[in-house]
C-alpha cells in the first residue's frame, strides 16, 4: 500500500468546504473554460454537441454446453440457443465464446504514495477464477475439519495449473478473506495446513511475492477479526441466513470487475430454504412433481413450502442471485456432510432427550431426512438460480471442487433485449440448446428492477443506502464501479482564528476521487442527459470508532457537452475532511443509481 500523507492544520471547530464534482478532461479538449457538472454549464459557445442513445436493456445469460461424455462444445452461434423469458420465446441478439486462458499471475498496477484504488488489477482477458467460501457459520465442527483436509489437498494437489483462487471463510462475526487471488494454490493449501494445525484464523499474504491488499479493510471492518454482522452470535435462524446471503453479496461486489465467467464454491452445510422449518403440506404448488434428489418442488421451481415462511425473505434470495449474476458468478454449493445416512441415533439419545423418548426416537429418522432434503432443496436452488451446480451426497468433496474449476475455461455469453413492457420482478428463464445429444447449463432466473432505479419504492427499503452499507462493512473492497483515491496536502488553512485553551488543533485533509471514463451511467430515456452518483466517506480510528462522515449527491439532467466530457473524460470529486492528529481508516463508497453498481476503496491516512 502507499504511505499515507500529513495533513495541514485546521483549528477544532472549522467546517469544510462543499466538494467540487467535475468531468475530468476528455482526450478531445472542448473550446473555452472547463465546467462543473453541478453547474451544468457548456464550455464554449463553439463545441460540438454530443447526444447519448437511449440506453435499452440487454439480457446476458452466461451458459455452459456440454456433449454426452461431459466435453464442452465450441463454435455454437445464435441459432443453436432458444431463450424463454417467463414462458416467451425471445431472440438471440448476441453471443460470445469466451476461452479464459491460464494465468500464471496478475498484473497489478503500481500506485503513487498516498494513492489508492479498487482496480490495480489488470487483466487483459478472461481468468479462470475461483473463490472458495468455507462456511462454519451453517456447519458443525465434525464436519468441518474432513472438508477441510479434502480442501487442503485438493489446494495442494489437484488445482489445474493457470488457475487463480481466492479463500473466504465464513462465521459466527461475518466474512473474512483469508487469501486473495492467487496462482500459488500449492502455497495456499500448505498455508491453510499450517492454520488449521496451529489454530490461526489467518493465512499468509505473501505467496510468491504477492502482496495482500486485505490489512486496511480488515481494519475498517473489525481490526483483522470477522467482520461484524446481523446475527451477533444469536442462535437464529433468519439472521443467519441473512448473513450468509450478505458474505454472497460482499463476494459479488469485490469480483465484479473481473471479466470471464467465476465459480463460487460453498463449501457447507447448508440451511433450509425456509425459516420456519415447515414444510408445505398442500404437496407444493399445482403442476409440482419432484426433484432431482426426490423432494417436493414448486411450480416456480423452487422447493414446495410453506409460503408465510418465505415471504419475507424471498426478496433477499432473488436480490443476491442477481448480484451474484450481475457479477458473472455461478454458485457451486459442495455439501460438507458427505453421504449422508438416516441410522438411528445411540443410546444416549434417549438420555439427552428424557420424556417420551419412544416417540422422539420415531420421529427421529423422517426429522433428519427432511432436515438433509431441506439444505439440499436450498444448496439446488442456489446453484440453479446462478448457472451453478449443487453437489450433495457424495464422500468425494473434491469432485465438486474439480467440476467448479473446470467451468471456469470455457462459456458462452447469450444476449437479448428485454421487452419495454416488462413487469418488473423476478422472471423465470429457461435456455435449450437447439443440438441433439448435448446439455446445456445457465441461470434460470433474473431480477427485473422497475423503471427508475434511481429512487426507492414507496414505503421500501432504499437500494442505495442498503448497498452503501454493505460496501461500508465489507472486508473487501467493492470492483462495479473502478475508483481511485488521492490524499492531497494542498497546504490549506482556513480562515477561522486559531483554536485556544488548549485544545488540539484539527487538520484538514484534501482528497480527490476520480471515476475513469464510462464509468458513470448517463441515463437518456426523457430525452435528458441524467446522473445520479452517491458519494459517502468515512473515517474510523483503529479502536472503531467513527470521526468523520458525509455523504454527497450528484444527481440531475446535464446539457449535452457536459455530459460528453463526463462520460468520455470521466468524474473527479474534489473535497475535504476534518480530522484530529491520528490514525485513520478512510471507507469511500461511489454508488451509481442508475444501474446500482457500487466501488469502493479503503485509504490509510496519518493526521500529524
Amino acid at each position: 500500500g502507499s504511505t499515507p500523507a500529513a495533513a495541514s492544520p485546521l483549528p477544532p471547530d472549522a467546517d469544510q468546504p462543499g466538494p467540487a464534482i467535475r468531468p475530468a478532461e476528455t482526450a478531445v479538449k472542448p473550446a473555452g473554460p472547463k465546467a462543473g457538472v453541478a453547474s451544468s454549464t457548456v464550455p464554449g459557445s463553439g463545441a460540438t454537441a454530443y447526444k447519448l442513445q437511449v440506453r435499452t436493456r440487454l439480457v446476458l445469460v452466461p451458459a455452459l454446453v456440454y456433449d454426452s461424455k461431459g466435453n464442452f462444445v465450441s463454435g455454437l452461434k445464435a441459432q443453436d440457443f432458444t431463450i424463454k423469458d417467463n414462458g416467451k420465446v425471445q431472440p438471440v441478439k448476441f453471443i460470445e465464446e469466451i476461452v479464459a486462458p491460464p494465468a500464471e499471475d496478475l498484473a497489478k498496477t503500481q500506485l503513487p504514495p498516498g494513492t489508492y484504488s479498487n482496480s490495480v488489477l489488470t487483466p487483459k482477458a478472461p481468468l479462470r477464477v475461483v473463490i472458495i467460501l468455507f462456511d462454519m457459520l451453517n456447519s458443525h465442527f465434525k464436519d468441518q475439519v474432513p472438508a477441510r483436509v479434502q480442501l487442503t489437498k485438493y489446494l495442494r494437489t489437484q488445482v489445474a495449473p493457470g488457475t487463480m483462487v481466492a479463500l473466504l471463510g465464513l462465521g459466527r462475526g461475518g466474512l473474512r478473506m483469508y487469501h486473495d487471488l492467487t496462482s500459488d494454490t500449492q502455497g495456499l493449501g500448505t498455508e491453510l495446513e499450517m492454520a488449521m494445525n496451529s489454530g490461526r484464523h489467518s493465512i499468509s499474504t505473501n505467496l510468491q511475492g504477492e502482496m495482500s491488499e486485505t490489512e486496511a479493510n480488515e481494519a475498517f471492518v473489525g481490526h483483522g477479526e470477522f467482520a461484524p454482522t446481523g446475527s451477533h452470535g444469536r442462535d437464529d435462524r433468519k439472521f443467519i441466513i441473512l448473513d450468509t446471503l450478505a458474505a454472497f453479496k460482499n463476494i459479488a461486489g469485490a469480483y465484479a470487475s473481473l471479466p470471464g465467467r467465476k465459480s463460487l464454491i460453498w463449501v457447507t452445510g447448508g440451511f433450509p430454504f425456509e425459516i420456519d422449518g415447515s414444510k408445505s403440506t398442500s404437496g407444493g404448488a399445482p403442476g409440482s412433481g419432484k426433484g432431482s434428489h426426490g423432494s417436493n418442488s414448486g411450480s416456480d421451481g423452487m422447493p414446495a413450502l410453506d409460503k408465510d415462511s418465505l415471504l419475507d425473505i424471498l426478496d433477499d434470495y432473488r436480490s443476491t442471485w442477481q448480484a451474484l449474476s450481475d457479477a458473472n458468478i455461478a454458485l457451486y454449493p459442495v455439501d460438507m456432510h458427505g453421504l449422508m445416512t438416516t441410522s438411528m441415533p445411540d443410546a444416549s439419545y434417549q438420555m439427552k432427550r428424557g420424556g417420551n423418548s419412544q416417540v422422539a426416537l420415531g420421529k427421529f429418522e423422517n426429522q433428519k431426512q427432511n432436515r438433509n432434503e431441506d439444505n439440499i432443496d436450498t444448496m439446488t436452488t442456489f446453484a440453479n438460480e446462478t448457472g451453478g451446480k449443487a453437489f450433495y451426497n457424495n464422500n468425494d468433496l473434491v469432485s465438486g471442487f474439480r467440476q467448479a474449476v473446470d467451468d471456469t475455461r470455457s462459456s458462452y455469453v447469450l444476449g437479448y433485449y428485454l421487452d419495454e413492457d416488462a413487469t418488473p420482478g423476478w422472471h423465470k428463464l429457461h435456455v435449450d440448446v437447439d443440438r441433439g445429444g448435448m446439455h446445456i447449463r445457465a441461470r434460470t432466473g433474473f431480477l427485473v428492477k422497475k423503471a427508475d432505479s434511481a429512487h426507492p419504492d414507496s414505503g421500501g427499503k432504499d437500494p442505495g443506502a442498503v448497498d452503501v452499507d454493505l460496501a461500508m462493512e465489507s472486508p473487501m473492497n467493492f470492483t462495479a464501479i473502478p475508483m481511485t483515491v488521492r490524499w492531497i496536502d494542498n497546504g490549506q488553512v482556513p480562515t477561522a482564528p486559531a483554536a485556544t485553551g488548549g485544545l488540539i488543533a484539527k487538520r484538514k485533509v484534501a482528497f480527490q476521487i476520480t471515476l475513469p471514463p464510462h464509468a458513470a451511467t448517463l441515463d437518456d430515456t426523457d430525452g435528458q442527459h441524467r446522473v445520479s452518483l452517491n458519494f459517502v466517506t468515512l473515517a474510523r480510528t483503529p479502536q472503531g470508532d467513527e470521526a468523520v462522515d458525509f455523504v454527497k449527491k450528484l444527481e440531475g439532467a446535464l446539457k449535452p457537452e457536459v455530459a460528453r466530457q463526463l462520460d468520455l473524460g470521466g468524474v473527479k470529486f474534489d473535497s475535504t475532511v476534518v480530522l484530529a492528529p491520528g490514525y485513520y481508516n478512510v471507507r469511500f463508497v461511489v454508488r451509481d443509481n442508475f444501474s446500482g453498481k457500487v466501488g469502493s476503496v479503503t485509504a490509510p491516512l496519518v493526521v500529524k
